[in-house]
């Protein structure tokens, strides 16, 4: 006989379950933000001022390919997922429900950054977004309301087998994409594609799209070759664990060559960071997975030959290419170049080069023959002569990479310092000297606080540059951050020593850090970054009391929820991972967030159930 309390219980579990419509809804909307906005691509004409900063070339007309579209559809699941979230609290399970930890997490860290953008350095970027990026506030709450929805759905069997079925075609198209890209044929940017995938407003514009994009590295419809190790770092360790569960043979075979065909893509994209996150996520995969691993030994062994395949085949079609990719994160640690810094003063600019201060004096510059004064040490030096191309230089050992002239330009003299036979440009503008950048912008020499990597800026394509310059910039604005998407403002991006010590060139557009921890931490503060992982690790804390629990024996290949808490798992706790090396982003995550929804959902229906020991 049945207790009072089962009794409403089972009242309840009826009531929640009993709408197909919703169901409907809400199933749409999860698998257009899961397995369908990934794949958007449209050439739309963007107007946006960055002829404004001088650290960027004077346009304001642009096209975007790959954020805009995504951007926007990404809102629209936004507010599509709080419509129905809204209704289902309403309606179905009463609005007392909402109070959880999670919501009120989730909720919390929307607030923030809303105030964040009201507090922005820029509003303008923060809620339009960055060019190429437009990450928004807009889009920033809409990942809130897909994982409110996610998180607050009971979701039955069935309809968790529809997502993960339209994620597995998904990521199957582009796995395709991607391997055609690394062969030279590209399925989207051709002739053919073009009207399906070029705004209305450009139709008659003639461009050649066939050679618009080179293809150095795999990156699908994802914008760059990172986002795709990044995807990757969501979707392999999925589909590897519903391989090890699945029992049906032909869904079996799908998974593995599904999986070989994103571990080609993952290496074909020579993304790094997505590699690193998947490595380091397979010993939780094990443990997680141990259990039918031990049991299925030839499967596991044979899964990991697929994958091991796949590395050498990849590895051997490319010449070595990855391995090589591999060892510059240990060979391009120090910068190459000589110079180390370069200061301006009122009349004077102090060069550190090879450990020394070489100091130029401008004694006058008032006519077209300046009186310069040369100084190494402290010690007066001066220039052994003039060469073919008109170019003072000196003879002594310390200085025979530096030489100087003078160059008309607009009615006034500019001063060109080459060192290492790049050009370094001065003049004076309003009366204060400064440096000229390769724009044709007068602009201050920017010399930032830096917090670490000192020698080593290239370590990680630059990374260290980026990180070194910008962990001082997260204390400038610690609470609230300097806004949503404007990294690129907050960077000082004036840094043109640093950036040519790092990249070897000073046209370089620092817009992200590279680095999902630090981004949260500049943009929307440190609270909302305490926040972000609080609601992660809560989650985990979830999981594990789910399979620490006693009071239940699960039979897992019954039990299609707890495999895919498994599988989940370790794709959170690999792009986790991978997320040290790349950035928030509209390309994937998006995806991050449904998982995390979905994560949080199977946990909640387990305490519920009574799965889970309090």
């Amino acid at each position: 006989m049945q207790s009072k309390k089962q009794f409403k219980q089972q009242s309840k579990k009826k009531k929640i379950n009993d709408h197909p419509v919703l169901d409907t809804l809400v199933l749409a909307v999860i698998i257009f933000s899961m397995s369908v906005i990934p794949l958007l691509v449209r050439i739309i004409p963007v107007e946006y001022p960055m002829d404004q900063y001088s650290w960027y070339v004077n346009q304001t007309e642009f096209f975007d390919v790959f954020a805009m579209i995504k951007s926007e559809a990404i809102v629209l699941a936004g507010i599509l997922s709080l419509m129905l979230i809204s209704y289902y609290y309403w309606r179905v399970i009463g609005v007392n429900q909402f109070v959880k930890a999670s919501n009120i997490m989730a909720s919390s860290y929307g607030v923030l950054i809303i105030l964040s953008t009201v507090f922005s350095i820029s509003m303008y970027t923060s809620v339009h977004g960055f060019l190429e990026r437009y990450e928004n506030v807009f889009v920033l709450l809409s990942y809130l309301g897909v994982f409110l929805l996610c998180s607050a759905f009971t979701w039955k069997e069935e309809l968790l087998r529809k997502v993960i079925f339209a994620f597995l075609i998904s990521n199957i198209v582009l796995s395709i994409i991607g391997i055609c890209q690394y062969n030279g044929i590209d399925l989207i940017f051709n002739e053919q594609m073009k009207p399906l995938i070029t705004s209305g407003a450009i139709k008659d514009l003639n461009f050649d799209l066939t050679k618009s994009f080179e293809y150095t590295a795999i990156f699908q419809t994802l914008y760059h070759s990172n986002y795709v190790g990044l995807y990757i770092a969501l979707s392999l360790p999925l589909f590897m664990t519903l391989f090890l569960y699945e029992k049906r043979k032909w869904l079996k075979w799908i998974y593995l060559l599904a999986s070989f065909m994103i571990v080609f893509n993952l290496f074909g994209s020579i993304s790094r960071g997505g590699i690193v996150g998947v490595i380091v996520g397979v010993p939780l995969f094990i443990i997680l997975n141990f259990k039918i691993i031990f049991k299925k030994k030839k499967t596991f062994v044979g899964l990991m030959l697929i994958i091991l395949l796949a590395v050498v085949g990849i590895e051997w079609y490319s010449n070595g290419f990855m391995m090589a990719r591999f060892k510059q994160i240990i060979t391009d640690t120090h910068a190459a170049s000589a110079l180390e810094s370069i200061e301006l003063g009122e009349n004077n600019i102090t060069i550190g080069y090879n450990e020394q201060l070489f100091k130029i004096d401008i004694i006058n510059h008032a006519s077209d023959n300046w009186i310069l004064k040369y100084y190494l040490e402290d010690q007066p030096v001066y220039p052994s002569g003039i060469n073919s191309e008109g170019h003072a230089y000196f003879d002594d050992e310390k200085l025979k990479d530096i030489s100087l002239f003078l160059y008309p330009d607009n009615d006034a003299m500019n001063l060109v310092v080459l060192i290492d036979n790049v050009p370094w440009i001065f003049g004076y503008d309003a009366m204060q000297l400064k440096y000229k950048n390769i724009y044709g912008k007068y602009t201050e020499l920017q010399v930032p606080e830096i917090f670490g990597f000192s020698g080593m800026e290239r370590l990680g394509s630059a990374r260290g540059y980026i990180w070194s310059r910008s962990l001082p910039v997260i204390l400038k604005r610690p609470l609230l951050g300097s806004g949503p998407e404007t990294f690129a403002l907050a960077f000082p991006q004036n840094d043109y020593v640093g950036k040519y010590r790092a990249y070897n060139t000073t046209n370089m557009l620092v817009d992200k850090p590279h680095n999902l921890y630090i981004q949260i931490a500049i943009s929307t503060g440190l609270i909302s970054l305490a926040i972000f992982l609080a609601l992660v690790f809560y989650n985990f804390k979830n999981v594990f009391s789910v399979i620490k629990s006693r009071r239940v024996q699960f039979e897992l290949e019954k039990n299609y929820h707890q495999v895919l808490l498994y599988g989940f798992t370790a794709s959170i706790f690999s792009f986790l991972i991978a997320s040290f090396f790349s950035d928030s982003n509209v390309h994937v995550s998006i995806l991050f967030w449904v998982i995390l929804g979905l994560s949080y959902s199977i946990t909640r229906v387990y305490k519920e159930e009574g799965a889970v020991g309090k």
